[in-house]
């Protein structure tokens, strides 16, 4: 932890907090309400069920695997497991599959989804073993979790898109 300089240390705590799995659940209610609000109660349910999702693979995986964190984990007090990485996992699946969404209703374009959907995953997984909580084989594993919550989450979302009356 001696590499840690003390600005950059704080900006990896603040980044790593609003790649949490309880900010990603709060941006996915937001996010779902917004839609639901609009009629699109499909495309709320599917944002709404990432972080979920994603939160469960993530849990049930560590209580699997029962690996110990890095030193660093109890300056923050971190006690769960270590693998998967859950900050890395929900970032992840909330950050492209709302990015995703968002794309495909046109809301934004999909090289901000790209770019947003990317990049916040990274930034958050990059945090964690900035912080020394996480082994690196915890992030990319909470990354690949989150990835196929995503993926599935689309694929949920596309269906239900195809099976939807036209609009007016």
């Amino acid at each position: 932890m001696a590499h840690q300089n003390p600005v950059l240390y704080k900006l990896a705590l603040a980044l790593t907090w609003i790649g949490s799995p309880t900010v990603m659940i709060v941006l996915a209610i937001v996010a779902a309400a917004l839609f639901f609000a609009r009629g699109g109660r499909s495309k709320a349910g599917v944002i709404v069920a990432a972080p979920a999702v994603g939160g469960l693979l993530s849990g049930l995986t560590k209580i699997a695997y029962g690996r110990a964190r890095p030193a660093g984990a109890a300056i923050l007090n971190e006690y769960t497991y270590s693998f998967p990485s859950g900050h890395s996992a929900t970032s992840a699946a909330v950050a492209v599959t709302l990015c995703y969404v968002l794309a495909r209703e046109r809301i934004i374009s999909w090289p901000s989804a790209i770019v947003i959907g990317g990049a916040v995953p990274l930034v958050v997984g990059l945090t964690r073993l900035y912080l020394n909580v996480h082994w690196t084989t915890d992030v990319v594993a909470g990354w690949t979790v989150g990835l196929f919550v995503a993926a599935m989450s689309a694929a949920v979302y596309e269906r239900l898109r195809s099976s939807a009356p036209p609009s007016a």
